[in-house]
């Protein structure tokens, strides 16, 4: 018969942790204007809306919650 011995090791329980908070190759989402939090959005649209946008996403390196911002800025001067 075969014993098995368990051994714990302490070292775990205090090596800094590799989880959480923000990554070194990260930069973080940018600020919002002073007092606006961004909001959800959520809709229906064409296939040749959402292929547009995300055509303009790639094209910009933007999300697409940024390219709906820019429309929208954009209809606010016409």
């Amino acid at each position: 018969m075969k014993k098995l011995f368990l051994t714990l090791s302490t070292d775990s329980m205090t090596d800094k942790k590799q989880w959480g908070g923000k990554r070194p190759n990260q930069t973080g989402r940018p600020t919002n204007r002073k007092g606006v939090k961004r909001v959800q959005f959520h809709c229906m649209i064409d296939p040749a809306t959402r292929d547009q946008i995300k055509h303009l996403s790639e094209q910009k390196k933007l999300s697409a919650g940024q390219i709906i911002d820019e429309w929208a800025e954009g209809s606010k001067t016409e």
